[in-house]
Formats: structure tokens, C-alpha cells, sequence
């Protein structure tokens, strides 16, 4: 048997130890780089997720924001119903229910119709108690709540912060008092015989307006910027007007200028009248030397008899030229250009239809375009010298660009009736056969109630028109026994005389004295103030006419000094009368100030419709002359002035009955010279209250208004 040897272990050279060596080397390295690419592997791994992760959390935070977004829209169109809600809710209340409301931490529900009340809910908290906010002349009660809404179905709510101004019914507002738009405002035909000049507040334009036809010749209107009419408008004698507006003709002689005239109907100039710009949806006819300085727009036919430089004319019919000189800066027409005379210079002319020049020999123009054909007009000669060639191209389309049609011009006519206004009146004065009633309220010292109006004659004094309780058949009181238990509401020119009466026959008031007491005054039937000076505002269901060198001022004109304090510029009561007897209503004597009413910014008011029915009646004024009326004047007729008239405030006659042809109309006699100047602060000339009278179909009654000023989500 062969001898079994151990393994024998064979020794390594050294090449063979330094290859085996560099094998172990490179096998650590694998093993090395195999570890590292595993471990990028695990980060890239967990990076990913962690990126998936997130990715999914984003995505469902997405979601329920969406969710959330989509629940909130369902829940906010509730939050602004319950807003409109409680808006109505305020309306209702009453002035004192409204100063009852309090904060309070606890929301109270508001009720909503059966369709709602299964899914969702609404609540209002009260966040302050309501306060007397002042805006301009007006009070209101600022009322903040917070709303909040539930829908169920969403599973979501939303909030808004709503901030309220309420005006309780009754209370010193005048949510629906009117504004006038005019200085000057007439709703009928209106003849001017006189000076009118309007002296607006600085910054303000001032403007006239009437539903009618004006005719103001041999006078000068002064200060008036704009001039409106429903009709058309004729001036004369040297009159400027910045801009006249007119639904028929406009007529402009002897001087008569503006800056721009506009008329639905016909513009025509004569005698030495200019204006800017003129523009009319019929014809413009320019004659004696009548200027248009800028352009004429007519989208009838431009008549140009006037040897004056005029601007460029555009018209949507022919454009006429028989003036014997002057120019025009150009002559387009959509109809045909006829120039009748050599004389006249015309650079560029485009007629649709033909154009006919004076003469082959007339070369003043530049340009000439005609769609038709041009007829007797310069014809190129090249064999002049040098040759002739004119810029005329005939037979050729182009088009014309027309002036957009004016518009008809409208006003509002405010209602005017006195009757609704008896309510606000201190003095109420209302017939009763020969005898003279007066219905005292809110007058300080004396109480509400029926008065008649009669004579103490004793002692060295005749007292007359007092105050009193029962009077005997000679008119003469009995109750009170004296007249120092009594008050009176008037002064005469003396002692003895007496300053109010009453014509039964003629159903006419008449103020005779030197004054009256102050406050608002209302009659049934027709009104006289003579030449005394008063501080009062005068409401008369019939007619009103004044004497001459007559004053009066509206309440609020008269300002506390006057009507509550009753210290008089001029025409001071030294009996002692007066003392003491001021409109409550109308005076703050706590606080020295006035109690803003709009019916104080009336100096005058006419006519009105008795309740229970009947036509309308009365409505005129007329005013006599060196009269100073300081207060607006409303006439529910017509008005008519005798000159030497100033009036500071608006003026607005209305006929409310319509316009009779070949009747009485507004007339403005002399000068009348409206002045809105430095006006007393608390009086506001543009505002009435309003005079509509009840309506018993209306289900608004009693409700006062209500109003959102801002509102945010919380």
C-alpha cells in the first residue's frame, strides 16, 4: 500500500503573496461598494416614501379644504340671507323698540320659512347697543351684529359682521325727502322780462331748467351755466349761457351767446350771436353774421348766410353757403354742398352726393371729394403757365362720420302738496265761518290745542289777535279773562293795530303787522303777507301773494337765534309779546341749537289736494316787488315775481295740474337774483320733505328704513 503523506502545504513566492495581495484588496473593495450602493438604495427608498406619505397627506388636506371650501359656500348665501333678514326685521321696529335693543352674549335665533328650517339655522347677536350716528343733516341709529349660519347638511357654518343705519319711522330723518335738481326749476311755459342772475356756491355750477318753452328777450340771464328745456328756447340782449339744452328749437339773437347749444329740433343764430359748438338733430341756419366758432354738427342740413369764420361743419343732409364772404374750416355733407358765392372760403369739402362750386374760377379751397359729381368748379388746365391742377376727385365712395342723435332731455317734477306737511306745523290755521281757528302745537308756553284767534280791547292797548280759549259773537275773548293770561302770535305796524284777518268771501289770511311768531305756519286757503318782516315758514293749501318790500326767512335760514332764541335782525317784538314762545319741535334749547326738520328749509309752499279726495287747487305765488325771500319757494301752480326779487334758496314751480295752453304760466318779472351765497349752516336750500300724500294700497305704512353700510366675513 502505497504510504499516505499529510497535505503538504506549498510555500507562496513572493510575486504569488503579492498577487494574492492585491485579490484580497479588491474583494474588501467590492464589498465596500456594495454596502454604500445598498445604502442608497435604502435612502432613495425612504426618501420615496416619505415623499409618497407626504404627497398623500397633501392630497387629503387638499381634500378637506375643499370639502370645507365647498360646506362654506353652501353655508355663507344663509349668512346673507339672515343679513337681508334682520335689515327687514330693523325696518319694522319703532324708535323706542329700537332704543330698547341691548347687547348680550347669548345669540338669538331668527326664524326661517319651513323650506330651510330642517337643514340649516340662523342666529344674530347684537355686538353694541344702537347709537345716534349724524350724517350731514340727518340722524340714524347705528346698529353692529354679528350673523352666523348652520347648515346642517354641509356640516358647516359661516359668519358676517353687519354694521346697520336705521331711520325709525317718525324719527329726525329724511330717508325719502326730495332733492331738487335745479336752482331754477319751472314745469311750465316761462316768459323772463327781467335780470335773472344766479349766484351759485363757489365750485358749483348752476342750472335752470323748465318743462316748457322759455322766451327770454330784451333781458340778460347772468351766472347761469346751464340752460335745459323741454320745449324750445329763444334769447336775446347780450345774454351768455355756457351750455343751452333743448328738446325743440334753439333760437339766438340780438347778442344772445353761448359756449354750446344743443336742440333736438333747430338751431338759428342771427344779429351778431356766436357759440363754440353747435348741434342739432335737424337743421342749423346761420344768418347776419352768426358765428360757430369751433364746429356745427346737424344731422339735418347747415344753412351758412353769415359772413363770419366758421368751424367745421358736418352735416347728415346738404350743407347750403349762399353768404357773401366769411369761410368755413370745412364742408362735409352726407347730401349735397351747393356754395352760392365766390366770396367764401371753404379748404376742404366731401359731399356724398354732388358738389357745386360758385365758379370755374373760384379757387378757395384745398380739397374737394364728391361721391356724385362736382358742377362748375375748377377744371386742371396743363397747358397753362404754369399748368393748373386742382386736388378734385369726383365719383368716388368715402364716408362721412355723423354726430351720435341727441337725446331727449327730461326733469322730475317734484309732487307738491301741503296738506301731507300740517303735521309739522306749530300753527294750524283753518277757518271756521267769519271766525279764525288756529290749532296750536309743539310751542313752548303754550299748550297744544284749539285756539280762535280774537281782541282784548282794554286799558290803554288794544290787544288784538290773541290766543283764545271761547270767544263771544262780536269776536271779542272771554277765555282767558285777561290778556296777560293769554299769548298772541303776531304784532301789528302799532299797538292798536291789528296784524292778522281773515276774508271769508275771498278765503284769504292776511299778515298785516310788522312780524310773527316762529316756527311753521300752515293754511287752509289763501295767503297775503304785506310788508312786514317774518321768520317763518308759510304752507298754504290755496294761493300765496306777497306785497312789496315783504321779507321772510324759512325756519331753518332764521337759524336758533332767530327761532328759538326770537331775537330778531329786524322788526324786534319790544311788547315782550313774544318771550319764551319757541318751536320745541324745531329747538334744542338744551344744547342751544337746531333741531334739523326739512320743512324749515321752506320759505314758501303752495297748493295741494284735501284729504278724502277733490282736485287739486291753489299753487301760485306771487311775488311783489323789493320782496326778500330767504328760504326755498315751492309752488305747486305757477310763480310769477314784479322785480327787485332775491331769493336765497332754489325755486320750483311745478304745475301740477298740467299745462293749459293759452293759460297763466311762469312768469319772471324786472330782476330776480337767486343767491346761494354764505348761506346759514342747518339750512339746506336742494331739500324738501316729502309730500305724497297716503296711500291706502301701500303695506309699507309705519315702517321706518333700514340699511346695510358695510359687512365682512368674521
Amino acid at each position: 500500500m502505497p504510504c499516505k503523506h499529510p497535505p503538504r502545504l506549498m510555500p507562496f513566492y513572493p510575486a504569488q503573496k503579492k498577487q494574492a495581495m492585491n485579490l484580497k484588496g479588491s474583494l474588501g473593495a467590492y464589498k465596500q461598494r456594495g454596502a454604500a450602493t445598498i445604502l442608497i438604495i435604502l435612502i432613495v427608498g425612504i426618501s420615496m416614501m416619505a415623499l409618497s406619505m407626504s404627497t398623500v397627506r397633501n392630497v387629503k388636506s387638499t381634500q378637506q379644504k375643499q370639502v370645507a371650501a365647498h360646506a362654506t359656500t353652501h353655508a355663507q348665501p344663509l349668512a346673507w340671507t339672515g343679513v337681508e333678514i334682520f335689515r327687514a326685521y330693523l325696518e319694522e321696529l319703532s324708535e323706542e323698540q329700537l332704543g330698547e335693543l341691548k347687547p348680550s352674549n347669548e345669540k338669538t335665533t331668527i326664524q326661517l320659512s319651513s323650506i330651510n328650517a330642517n337643514n340649516a339655522s340662523l342666529s344674530v347677536t347684537l355686538l353694541e347697543a344702537p347709537s345716534v350716528i349724524k350724517e350731514g343733516e340727518f340722524e340714524y341709529y347705528q346698529v353692529p351684529v354679528a350673523i352666523t349660519a348652520f347648515d346642517y347638511s354641509a356640516d358647516a357654518s359661516a359668519s358676517v359682521k353687519a354694521v346697520y343705519y336705521v331711520a325709525p319711522f317718525g324719527g329726525k330723518n329724511c330717508i325719502d325727502c326730495l332733492t331738487l335738481d335745479a336752482m331754477l326749476d319751472f314745469h311750465d311755459d316761462l316768459d323772463i322780462e327781467g335780470d335773472i342772475t344766479i349766484k351759485a356756491p363757489a365750485g358749483t355750477s348752476s342750472t335752470f331748467n323748465v318743462d316748457g318753452n322759455v322766451a327770454a328777450l330784451n333781458i340778460s340771464l347772468n351766472q347761469v351755466n346751464y340752460l335745459n328745456s323741454t320745449g324750445s328756447i329763444a334769447l336775446s340782449s347780450n345774454t351768455f349761457i355756457d351750455e343751452l339744452y333743448a328738446n325743440g328749437n334753439i333760437i339766438l339773437t340780438g347778442s344772445a351767446n353761448t359756449t354750446q347749444a344743443s336742440a333736438l329740433g333747430d338751431i338759428t343764430m342771427s344779429g351778431g350771436t356766436w357759440a363754440d359748438i353747435l348741434r342739432a338733430n335737424n337743421n342749423v341756419i346761420l344768418t347776419e353774421g352768426a358765428q360757430a366758432k369751433i364746429s356745427i354738427d346737424a344731422l339735418g342740413t347747415i344753412n351758412n348766410d353769415s359772413a363770419s369764420a366758421q368751424g367745421l361743419a358736418t352735416a347728415g343732409k346738404d350743407i347750403l353757403v349762399p353768404a357773401n364772404g366769411g369761410s368755413m374750416a370745412q364742408a362735409f355733407a352726407v347730401g349735397n354742398v351747393d356754395i352760392a358765392t365766390g366770396a367764401m372760403t371753404i379748404p376742404h369739402i366731401k359731399a356724398k352726393g354732388n358738389v357745386a362750386c360758385p365758379s370755374t374760377g373760384w379757387e378757395k379751397f384745398n380739397s374737394i371729394r364728391a361721391q356724385g359729381n362736382v358742377i362748375n368748379c375748377p377744371i386742371d388746365d396743363p397747358d397753362a403757365t404754369p399748368p393748373e391742377t386742382y386736388d378734385i376727385i369726383e365719383n368716388t365712395p368715402f364716408s362721412i362720420k355723423l354726430m351720435s342723435p341727441l337725446v331727449e332731455f327730461s326733469m322730475p317734477k317734484p309732487f307738491v302738496d301741503v296738506w301731507p306737511l300740517k303735521d309739522f306745523a306749530n300753527y294750524v290755521f283753518t277757518p271756521e265761518g267769519d271766525a279764525m281757528r288756529v290749532l296750536v302745537k309743539n310751542v313752548n308756553g303754550i299748550e297744544d290745542g284749539n285756539y280762535y284767534l280774537a281782541d282784548y280791547p282794554q286799558g290803554s292797548r288794544n290787544f288784538r289777535d290773541y290766543l283764545c280759549e271761547e270767544v263771544d259773537n262780536a269776536g271779542m275773548c272771554i277765555t282767558p279773562a285777561t290778556p296777560q293770561e293769554a299769548r298772541t302770535l303776531c304784532f301789528g305796524h302799532s299797538e292798536n293795530d291789528d296784524c292778522l284777518n281773515y276774508n271769508a268771501s275771498e278765503q284769504l289770511w292776511s299778515f298785516n303787522g310788522k312780524s310773527s311768531l316762529p316756527g311753521v305756519m300752515w293754511f287752509e286757503g289763501n295767503l297775503m303777507l304785506n310788508n312786514g318782516v317774518y321768520y317763518s315758514t308759510f304752507l298754504v293749501s290755496g294761493n300765496i301773494e306777497t306785497g312789496g318790500g315783504m321779507v321772510t326767512s324759512a325756519a331753518n335760514f332764521a337759524s336758533y337765534v332767530s327761532t328759538c332764541g326770537l331775537d330778531y335782525p329786524v322788526n324786534k317784538n319790544t311788547t315782550g309779546d313774544f318771550d319764551g314762545l319757541y318751536p320745541t319741535n324745531l329747538c334744542n334749547a338744551a344744547e342751544l341749537k337746531m333741531n334739523y326738520n326739512p320743512v324749515g328749509n321752506i320759505a314758501l309752499a303752495a297748493g295741494g289736494t284735501p284729504p278724502g279726495g277733490g282736485t287739486y287747487s291753489g299753487g301760485d305765488i306771487a311775488l311783489g316787488s323789493s320782496n326778500q325771500i330767504n328760504g326755498t319757494i315751492v309752488a305747486g301752480g305757477h310763480l310769477t315775481t314784479s322785480g327787485q326779487t332775491v331769493v336765497r334758496g332754489y325755486v320750483s314751480a311745478t304745475s301740477q295740474i298740467g299745462k293749459n295752453i293759452g293759460t297763466d304760466h311762469n312768469l319772471l318779472g324786472a330782476s330776480t337774483t337767486i343767491d346761494l351765497e354764505n348761506l346759514p349752516s342747518g339750512y339746506n336750500p336742494t331739500t324738501i320733505p316729502p309730500m305724497l300724500p297716503e296711500d291706502p294700497d301701500d303695506n309699507t305704512g309705519g315702517k321706518g328704513f333700514s340699511k346695510i353700510i358695510w359687512a365682512k366675513y368674521l
